[in-house]
């Protein structure tokens, strides 16, 4: 599992300059499970997502969901399988050096 605190202050993971945003606002969980929730600190301002004020216990989130923290508006996609993850288009075709012609 990792946590990740959002927030104002410097002892955040993510750091949010926005006078709406509490000192440690809210958190970003990712489990085991490869889960994904959100959970507000007892807030001022609160956390939303999809314009919906949570509660104090973690959320999950899903793709296509909008989290907001403060005035910070935050889309909130995640990769589904292992075909969609982010890949190294140039890992496969890396071009061939030709010394004969470096040699030129």
């Amino acid at each position: 599992m990792k946590i990740i605190t959002v927030g104002r202050s410097a002892e955040n993971n993510i750091i949010l300059f926005d006078d709406k945003v509490s000192g440690k606002h809210a958190s970003l969980t990712l489990t085991n499970n490869n889960e994904f929730y959100v959970q507000d600190f007892n807030s001022t301002n609160g956390t939303f997502v999809n314009d919906h004020k949570i509660s104090n216990e973690p959320f999950r989130l899903m793709p296509q969901d909008i989290v907001k923290i403060g005035q910070t508006v935050i889309p909130w996609q995640t990769y589904l399988s292992e075909e969609f993850k982010p890949q190294n288009i140039f890992e496969d075709n890396k071009p061939e050096m030709n010394k004969e012609k470096l040699k030129n």
